[in-house]
């Protein structure tokens, strides 16, 4: 069980993401914005799921701020699969996610990329689509 953070500013996916991890036994949190998002980080948190495109501070403005204020949090970029947005996932990445998903996104895959960062079997290099 893991305490994951959802910033995404769309509702329908941060209900259905929300619902699939709560239902593999994860405790979940959401923000709508990037501010929020960061403001709503708990010392509990071990898992944020950022959006990219966001609203008040995009996601990489979050990423930015997270690597330097909770380098043991464990962050996943996810954007729709646009072309332009594929290409902010590589620049996530390089900001300092540890994975990052192309939405939509199954629930047992966010399942197992949450266990796997979690448990140290994930790392920088990991890229998921």
């Amino acid at each position: 069980m893991a305490h994951i953070l959802i910033a995404d500013d769309d509702p329908v996916f941060v209900e259905v993401a929300a619902l699939m991890l709560e239902s593999y036994g994860h405790v979940v949190a959401v923000a709508a914005d990037g501010e929020a998002a960061v403001a709503g980080i708990t010392s509990q948190t071990g898992v944020i799921l950022v959006d990219v495109f966001m609203p008040v501070k995009d996601g990489l403005e979050v990423i930015i701020e997270l690597r330097q204020t909770r380098p043991d949090l464990r962050i996943i970029a996810v954007s729709s699969t646009r072309n332009t947005d594929f290409d902010q996932l590589v620049t996530a990445k390089a900001l300092g996610a540890h994975a990052a998903l192309a939405k939509p996104v199954a629930g047992d895959q966010l399942n197992d990329l949450v266990n796997r960062l979690l448990s140290g079997r994930g790392t920088h290099s990991n890229f998921m689509d």
